[in-house]
């Protein structure tokens, strides 16, 4: 008997004893091809259990669903559950599993599915994101200047290379009208025996006014975290035709520490005890 008629028998005897069900909390039944199992969800009245993922860049709206998920689950008598969470500080974000613990019919912890989750991504706001697209960049004139002028409202004070308190008008005047001088010394000295000759250059940048070498740009980070300062350093290079500006956040890496501490704080301060969290990430 070759294998084309065996295959014919098999599906002949299944055919005759109808579709054969297979006894899973989820309705699946084999069906006369090679046994595959099909899924009989989508032809049920219900889902078998919940399952979707809930996206959001604000922590107040990831504390109003996690809570809204607790009164769910004691409304349907269910017993009060901790929700794990974890926390990437790092990439600014959390995921929170409902369903990655579950209690059986004996009342017993057992392992989830981990299909119901929520998870955090903070945006950083506009302001955050200029200063940092600031970072070591190099303006004109005309650009810097308008920058300032842009983000007034975050420039909380402005100093020149004496420490000294600079006014905005003043520093976008001296900005302006910088100028670079170039300054040339040579000698040149002749002995019996030798002949020595020297040259001096002197590149120097001067405003008419007070140039500003220090700026503090102060913002909201992101959405829901306290406002922090981004010490600005500007330095001007000489090396080319017209003047070029460069701005640089002093210590941005002690500050983006900061800012991520900031984050695991209002996380907890939100969510409570609704939720556990665990600084790190889970794939389940």
């Amino acid at each position: 008997m070759d294998q084309q008629a065996l295959k014919l028998i098999q599906e002949t005897a299944l055919n005759a004893e109808g579709m054969r069900k297979i006894l899973t909390h989820k309705p699946v039944a084999a069906l006369p091809n090679d046994y595959t199992l099909h899924d009989l969800e989508p032809y049920e009245q219900y889902r078998s259990q919940f399952r979707g993922i809930f996206s959001t860049n604000a922590i107040a709206a990831l504390a109003f669903y996690i809570e809204a998920e607790k009164i769910k689950q004691a409304a349907n008598g269910g017993e009060p559950l901790v929700f794990p969470g974890f926390v990437d500080v790092d990439a600014m974000a959390a995921r929170v599993f409902f369903d990655l613990n579950v209690i059986d019919a004996e009342g017993k912890f057992q392992p989830g599915h981990a299909l119901h989750q929520a998870i955090l991504q903070l945006k950083k706001t506009a302001e955050h994101a200029a200063v940092l697209r600031a970072n070591g960049s190099q303006f004109t004139q005309a650009d810097l200047i308008e920058w300032l002028e842009d983000w007034h409202p975050n420039v909380f004070s402005l100093a020149d290379e004496q420490g000294q308190p600079v006014t905005p008008v003043s520093a976008i005047a001296a900005i302006r009208r910088l100028e670079i001088t170039t300054k040339s010394n040579s000698s040149h000295t002749t002995e019996a025996l030798r002949a020595e000759r020297t040259a001096l250059e002197q590149v120097e940048a001067r405003g008419a006014g007070q140039l500003p070498t220090r700026i503090v740009f102060n913002c909201v980070p992101y959405p829901g975290l306290p406002r922090r300062d981004f010490p600005l350093r500007l330095s001007v290079i000489t090396s080319h035709d017209k003047p070029r500006l460069v701005l640089r956040i002093v210590n941005l890496e002690a500050i983006a520490e900061a800012i991520a501490e900031d984050f695991r704080t209002a996380l907890a301060a939100a969510i409570g005890g609704a939720a556990t969290l665990t600084l790190g990430t889970f794939k389940p």
